[in-house]
């Protein structure tokens, strides 16, 4: 039994990571990881508390296994894994941007949290993942009880 390859196989070691990067390319599109970074980006090193071989689901978008996650007290930090980091640039999301919500479907209990600043992107992760950042992140219900004690400087008293 005889199988050949579809391309001949000098091509493979080109081919490969070329197929590679299109696949990242689609899904940094896909997940919004790539709109986020215009404003959310870092270089360098941010010191923080990091947690490695995280997973999350980014935008419908799984990264299982594959994100290195940090928090501190600017924000929460998401850094995808060496071989998934073409066109997935580090970021850096302050607090104020972020807000939880609780999540449950069928098979996976844990938290929404969302981009205020573009609520198209977002990261659903387990409740293990969120108690290490659940004092400094604003939960949706908190949110609601502000905008419920606050009168707008235009209502009349």
């Amino acid at each position: 039994m005889d199988s050949e390859l579809p391309i001949p196989e000098y091509l493979f070691p080109i081919a490969f990571p070329a197929f590679w990067c299109l696949i990242l390319f689609f899904l940094a599109n896909s997940s919004g990881w790539r709109r986020v970074a215009k404003t959310f980006s870092f270089e360098g090193i941010i010191d923080g508390e990091y947690y490695r071989f995280q997973s999350a689901n980014v935008s419908g978008v799984s990264f299982g296994g594959a994100l290195e996650m940090g928090v501190n007290d600017v924000g929460l930090i998401l850094v995808p894994f060496l071989p998934f980091r073409p066109f997935h640039k580090k970021l850096l999301i302050p607090w104020e941007y972020l807000r939880a919500e609780k999540y449950d479907r069928f098979l996976f209990s844990g938290y929404k949290i969302i981009l205020t600043k573009d609520e198209r992107f977002y990261l659903t992760i387990s409740e293990k993942q969120f108690s290490r950042m659940k004092d400094r992140i604003c939960m949706k219900e908190e949110l609601a009880n502000q905008s419920a004690h606050t009168t707008p400087a235009s209502a009349p008293r």
